[in-house]
């Protein structure tokens, strides 16, 4: 400020060619410090200045320049100007704006004949967005300036970690493990750090967060620890969304939006795409679920973690396809896992595993569509018709949707030969048979990470892995893996004999080294509080702030012409499934988008995957149309895997042809390629 009066009072002449002013405190601060001022006739500043002869028109040069040579040339007359100015403006003080921003308050205070003004912060709340209702006053701008108006009690930064869904119920999944493991080891990081202790919230309302105590026996305590006072937010806070919060997408939105306009930092977790990818291998209810949360996540994120760099790249794809229209913060870590220390002795045999005189093949992971169990079984079957002797040994709980792969895997003629199913393995026995085996199997067609893999590798033993862009993360430059195409049995049982080959596999394999949970959470740390991001997501045509928090383009373009069909393949995942219990068909499509265009089902002209019955001549019947909308986009280039379900009651006979598309409200289909017999309750399919 002293320096700038200084230049004030040390210069002839001072110039405000301002083209539009709310104010014009310089012409202000010129008159104050005795400073000939000459300025522009718009805006607000005729009312600072109040002198015609000292303005001119900041589009005219020469006018500009006149203003310049008059003052300079007639110092004494300019003076009287400049006098008559000042005491024109002495009206602008800081005393007069304070006086009068008091006294517009108070009347609005007065208006309200509500009693006793000494209220609680909730109650001045409430009666502050009464008064600008009353005042007419654009609700969203009301909503933005008075979140940026609220006093910041906190004044230093503090990490608040979101534990809502383990805190409510540990159902024991991947993601309360890693929610588990993260707040184990986070206070450690913490210390060594010297940054501030997490806090630890969760929600039950949209109201607002509430402190959770998180101690090993949340789910009875979790009611108990809540506290009346809830978590206000400060413009010093970082919110890390950890949990699994899609389940409470609805009541974390305003709450998340409240903290975003006070200036708090969002970062949601994002542990894979898969339900708005790969639908098909989802329970029916998942992908329209967390479709809803990951447009809320967009909404109040300034960044999102991933758990994968493939993830990561997956997400700011999806981000340049909707044009999401903020700037994000884009970062990834990888998860730890644990290791158990060798039991003495060397490796023990488990009891229900026993010594194999021949290689066995080692499949681990919950038993549900998209972890490609059929596919290994296809591959296994036809390589024990060829006379290979392997073993296959799988690892993992009963999931969802896997009533006719139980079914296959009981009825199997293997069965306590060849095949084993072991649903009841600890870490112990697990670490046991890992050594024991040949080699890991992973033939999964989506995965956020691929923790069997790192398992694997870190006990030295081999594996044959799907060629999905996680799985080639996690390898790393790990020689003793393959990876054969996705989703083919005949690629997977060739890998599995080029396995066979290597004689080098039957020899003790270099440790894969990997992150234990205390590695894991470092690392996550420098991303959140470190800064060391992977990539700042910058859009095209950003927006400004805003309480409506736009999330981009979702709505399919429109089509036309007779050539109008995008380019598209479609392709049918296995056989189709009839279910006893819906009377159904269950088909998987792999669904390709090589055109240049974003898919979606949303908006009057949405696409989506259907079926029509035909006849010899493929007549198509449109009053028979049923199909499967996209839950999010299908961005060009993208491989999605969506279901398409077929009701027998949409079947005229016990052998029915059906023919598979793409439909397009304002078009109608897109081809239809494929073509498919049904057989109720046998299957059989062509291409």
């Amino acid at each position: 400020d002293e320096e700038l009066v200084a230049l004030y009072r040390s210069v002839d002449l001072v110039i405000q060619p301002s083209l539009l002013e709310g104010f014009g405190l310089t012409v202000l601060e010129a008159l104050h410090c005795g400073t000939p001022v000459i300025a522009a006739n718009t805006g607000a500043i005729p009312e600072v200045l109040s002198a015609p002869s000292l303005m001119f028109d900041p589009r005219d040069i020469n006018e500009i320049s006149s203003r310049i040579d008059w003052v300079i040339g007639h110092p004494q007359e300019a003076e009287e100007q400049r006098k008559a100015a000042l005491k024109s403006a002495q009206k602008f003080t800081w005393k007069a704006t304070a006086e009068r921003t008091v006294e517009a308050l108070s009347s609005i205070a007065d208006a309200d004949n509500s009693g006793s003004r000494d209220l609680k912060p909730d109650r001045h709340r409430a009666r502050a967005l009464k008064s600008t209702r009353k005042l007419g006053y654009d609700a969203a701008a009301a909503a933005t300036f008075l979140a940026a108006a609220e006093i910041d009690k906190i004044s230093t930064p503090r990490l608040l970690i979101d534990v809502t869904a383990t805190a409510r119920v540990d159902h024991k999944t991947g993601i309360q493990r890693v929610v588990r493991k993260i707040a184990e080891y986070l206070p450690a990081v913490s210390n060594s750090s010297g940054r501030s202790q997490p806090i630890y919230i969760g929600t039950d309302s949209s109201d607002y967060f509430f402190p959770v105590n998180f101690n090993q026996d949340l789910d009875s305590q979790y009611w108990d620890n809540r506290r009346d006072e809830p978590v206000r937010f400060s413009s010093e806070d970082t919110v890390m969304m950890l949990d699994s919060s899609w389940e409470f997408h609805q009541a974390h939105l305003p709450i998340l939006k409240s903290a975003r306009l006070v200036g708090a930092k969002v970062v949601s977790v994002l542990y894979d795409l898969v339900p708005v990818k790969s639908s098909a291998f989802c329970d029916p209810g998942m992908p329209i679920m967390f479709s809803a949360w990951l447009k809320s996540a967009l909404a109040y994120s300034t960044g999102f973690i991933c758990i994968s760099k493939a993830i990561a790249d997956e997400l700011i794809d999806m981000l340049e396809a909707i044009k999401f229209p903020r700037a994000l913060d884009i970062g990834y870590w990888h998860l730890g896992a644990d290791f158990s220390s060798p039991t003495s002795g060397g490796p023990q045999t488990s009891a229900k595993i026993q010594t194999r005189t021949r290689p066995m093949f080692l499949v681990v992971g919950t038993l549900e569509p998209r972890k490609g169990h059929e596919l290994i079984l296809d591959a296994f079957e036809k390589l024990w018709k060829d006379g290979v002797d392997a073993d296959l040994v799988i690892v993992g709980k009963k999931g969802w949707g896997t009533e006719h792969l139980i079914a296959r895997i009981q009825n199997s003629p293997e069965l306590g030969q060849r095949l084993r199913w072991r649903w009841d393995v600890d870490d112990q026995e697990l670490q046991s048979i890992y050594k024991e085996c040949f080699a890991l199997i992973a033939a999964s067609y989506a995965e956020g990470f691929g923790l069997p893999i790192v398992e694997a590798g870190h006990l030295g033993k081999p594996a044959i892995a799907s060629d999905i862009p996680v799985f080639r993360e996690v390898a790393g430059d790990a020689e003793p893996v393959i990876f054969f195409e996705t989703g083919s049995a005949e690629a997977l049982s060739d890998a599995v004999l080029e396995g066979l080959s290597r004689q080098s596999w039957s020899d003790p394999q270099e440790s894969l080294p990997w992150l234990d949970w205390e590695e894991s959470a470092a690392n996550l740390d420098s991303v959140l509080r470190g800064g060391n991001w992977y990539r700042r997501y910058e859009p095209s045509t950003p927006s400004g702030l805003s309480v409506d928090f736009p999330i981009g383009q979702f709505e399919m373009a429109v089509s036309s012409g007779d050539e109008h069909a995008p380019s598209h393949e479609l392709e049918l995942i296995g056989q189709p499934q009839f279910s006893e219990v819906t009377n159904c068909f269950k088909l998987i499509i792999k669904v390709t988008n090589a055109s240049d265009i974003v898919w979606s089902s949303e908006g009057d002209n949405g696409v989506k995957l259907a079926f029509a019955l035909t006849d010899g001549s493929i007549d198509i019947r449109p009053e028979n149309i049923e199909g499967t909308s996209i839950p999010f986009i299908v961005a060009p280039g993208e491989v999605h895997y969506l279901p398409l379900y077929i009701s027998i009651e949409y079947l005229p006979a016990a052998t029915s042809d059906i023919r598979i598309g793409l439909f397009q409200s304002d078009i109608g289909w897109w081809g239809l390629p494929l073509g498919i017999s049904l057989v109720a309750p046998e299957v059989t399919s062509s291409v």
